[in-house]
């Protein structure tokens, strides 16, 4: 199928523009990329619905479900360790940075069994099968860590939807854009549709949900069939559905239930003129092995409102926010600016039932300048040789159509990670690309999306000119950091994405889409960050890949985060298969190839670093301290917050009056940080109790009443 993207090429030109009166200094030629500020049109990327899924019982060749020790290719790094688990027969299936494709749960899975299990989900290669629509997962065991986790693999799991050639025409032959929800239980969500030509005729597509009837591990692997979730949707005008490609985000509440909620848009082909509409699916289920209940009445994003590739997230009380790209009021014609977009958000407080209008989040409200002066010391190239001052406007836009990602905590703040391409304005149609404001930011609410303020994570050495093939390539589309937000259990916040490991920006000399056996090192790898303040500030980015020779793309990190080891982040990503070349500069050379299906696990933040722009320096914690719990005396939860100056191993644990253990809350390192850790006492009698922190060669202990 084809993605709708955006093509905005970079040139560099180096035209001079004078700030009249101030003395030239000497350029910097790293610092002055010029950018071609071109309208693009709205287009569709394509990719052949014909490739129909065949046989689809020659899986012999692949385990599907019995343990396995990681004994792939593997890679280390002193903060970092990644392994090929899959292949996939090509790249489309992650193409959507949106769609989260690798989930983390640490916890009781569905039959209480305390798990700690990764799940990623793939389009698959089958040696004997040439069908590139089979959906595939792996479960991970990752309590012991990534690098000595045992892993499931599972094959053709939307085998239910075939076979090939279908009797019935309106039988599904081909699984797409798949994604992961981890919880108690697996999730894999796909879409999966007929055929169709992108020019002449739609593909008929149905997003779908299958679950596993256990869990994870040697007490997984027996899924369910494929549950279609648009059943109480239909669009207006179209005989069938056509939606394809979208973000899915499941919880489970407090009261037991699951809910569903995924954002998918109707495949428009050629000629068609009516606005792409997006829906905002919706399902509950008590049981999601047996029936989900799904909303015949869903919201479907007002057409009236320029809105695109959207990303979801939701916490288990309900509340949750959709963001896109796009602005307020109807969009006249199919072209724009990307200097036209800015961040679109909605939220919804009763688990996507109903959801607010679309509202658009201007640069003033984010703090991002849109215009300079003297004083804030930008230059621009005034010769081959010479810089000087500037000040006027600057342009900002959004430089990639799919770059956006939605984060929510338990506490409703809204966490949007995205790129920013931001500099002086050279002219009516071209830029100066500026670090001070370039790279990977993250918009910060904490009034439930009411809000927002921009905090600039790290400057991204970014893409330049090479990167993009010509404009008489039709099938071309720029790549962005592709960034991914995650929380842990503390409430801190983590950010993966892709750059290039250069202090010293150059542009490339090679298109990025070249031979990928050609060793060029201007290739991306996988960088991560934490902040300990809700992203106000962020530790130096750590290089996690270190693999210059390589090109990571697709990139995919979990959301759920883990606070052990001072911090971990699993992540995925995809690589070429370096075993067939490709001619020079084709445009299909890392879509239609093999790609190798890679996960990685980073861990070991720094516990300080670069300063968010604008932030103001954290309080510097100096002293172990353990507070009292709250609320005390409690019924049956309370929360214990302290605080650690250093680095090191940690234990929280609760003792009865006769001194006996009867829970340990945390063992583990931990880095620098203030903490909050819930104390669930259900299970406990009413009395007296004692905690007990243990770190460094600091033990802290507090007394707190049960009252049941």
């Amino acid at each position: 199928m084809r993605i709708i993207t955006v093509l905005f090429v970079f040139s560099i030109l180096f035209s001079s523009v004078l700030a009249r009166g101030i003395k030239p200094y000497r350029i910097d030629p790293h610092r002055t990329f010029m950018g071609k500020i071109s309208k693009v049109k709205v287009r569709n990327f394509y990719e052949d619905p014909g490739q129909r899924v065949q046989d689809r019982s020659a899986n012999s060749e692949l385990n599907t479900g019995s343990s396995q020790t990681l004994q792939l290719v593997k890679r280390a790094s002193d903060h970092s360790f990644t392994t090929l688990i899959d292949s996939s027969r090509n790249g489309f299936g992650w193409l959507n940075p949106s769609i989260r494709s690798i989930s983390h749960y640490k916890g009781a899975d569905a039959f209480g069994a305390d798990v700690d299990f990764l799940l990623l989900a793939y389009r698959q290669y089958i040696v004997s099968n040439t069908a590139t629509g089979i959906i595939g997962a792996t479960t991970i065991d990752v309590a012991n860590d990534l690098s000595n986790g045992a892993f499931f693999r599972h094959v053709n799991l939307n085998e239910d939807l075939g076979p090939f050639p279908p009797a019935d025409p309106y039988k599904s032959i081909g699984g797409r854009y798949p994604g992961a929800v981890a919880l108690d239980r697996p999730f894999i969500h796909f879409n999966q549709y007929i055929s169709g030509n992108a020019d002449t005729s739609p593909a008929v597509s149905s997003p779908y949900l299958i679950t596993d009837y256990g869990t994870y591990g040697n007490n997984g692997g027996a899924w369910t069939g494929s549950y279609q979730m648009d059943q109480g949707y239909q669009h207006w005008n179209f005989e069938k559905n056509r939606l394809w490609n979208g973000p899915v985000s499941i919880v489970k509440s407090s009261d037991g239930k699951y809910h569903y909620v995924g954002v998918y848009r109707n495949w428009m082909i050629k000629g068609e003129s009516q606005p792409a509409e997006y829906v905002i699916l919706n399902a509950e289920s008590d049981d999601p092995t047996t029936d989900w209940t799904i909303d015949t009445d869903p919201t479907t994003i007002d057409t009236m409102n320029f809105f695109l590739y959207p990303s979801v997230s939701m916490n288990s009380s309900g509340f949750g926010a959709c963001v896109g790209i796009g602005h307020e009021g109807p969009h006249p014609g199919n072209t724009f600016y990307l200097y036209e977009l800015r961040v679109m958000v909605m939220t919804t407080t009763d688990y996507g039932k109903t959801w607010t209008t679309p509202r658009q989040i201007d640069w003033a409200e984010l703090g991002v300048p849109e215009s300079v002066t003297y004083s804030d010391s930008i230059y621009i190239p005034t010769s081959d040789t010479t810089q000087a001052l500037y000040q006027g406007d600057v342009y900002l836009a959004i430089p990639n159509n799919h770059g956006l990602d939605v984060l929510v905590s338990d506490d409703q703040d809204v966490y949007v990670g995205y790129d920013l391409t931001w500099g002086p304005q050279a002219s009516d149609s071209t830029y100066y690309r500026d670090y001070h404001e370039c790279g990977v930011h993250v918009a910060i609410s904490n009034d439930g999306g009411a809000s927002f303020e921009d905090k600039h994570m790290a400057i991204n050495n970014g893409f330049f000119e090479g990167d993009s093939l010509s404009d008489a390539v039709e099938d071309n589309f720029i790549f962005n950091s592709e960034v991914d937000l995650s929380l842990d259990q503390y409430g801190y916040l983590y950010a993966t994405w892709l750059d290039r490991p250069h202090v010293n920006i150059e542009p490339a000399e090679h298109l990025r889409y070249n031979d990928p056996n050609e060793t060029i090192g201007l290739k991306t790898d996988v960088f991560t960050s934490r902040s300990l303040d809700g992203g106000e500030t962020w530790s130096w980015k750590m290089n996690v890949t270190q693999t210059q020779s390589v090109d990571e793309y697709e990139l995919k990190a979990a959301m759920v985060a883990d606070g052990k080891d001072n911090g971990t982040v699993y992540f995925a990503y995809s690589t070429i298969d370096p075993s067939t070349s490709v001619s020079q500069g084709d445009p299909d050379a890392y879509t239609y190839r093999t790609n190798r299906i890679w996960v990685g696990q980073a861990w070991d933040y720094p516990d300080s670093g670069a300063l968010a722009i604008g932030a103001k320096s954290r309080p510097v914690i100096k002293t172990y301290r353990l507070e009292q719990n709250y609320p005390n005396p409690f019924n049956p939860t309370t929360t214990i917050s302290y605080e650690l100056p250093v680095s090191g191993k940690v234990r929280l644990v609760v003792y009865n009056v006769l001194g006996q253990k009867v829970r340990t809350l945390i063992d583990e390192k931990q880095g620098a940080g203030k903490y909050k850790m819930t104390l669930d006492a259900s299970e406990l009698s009413s009395g007296v109790y004692f905690y007990r922190l243990s770190a460094g060669k600091s033990d802290l202990t507090r007394k707190m009443i049960l009252i049941k």
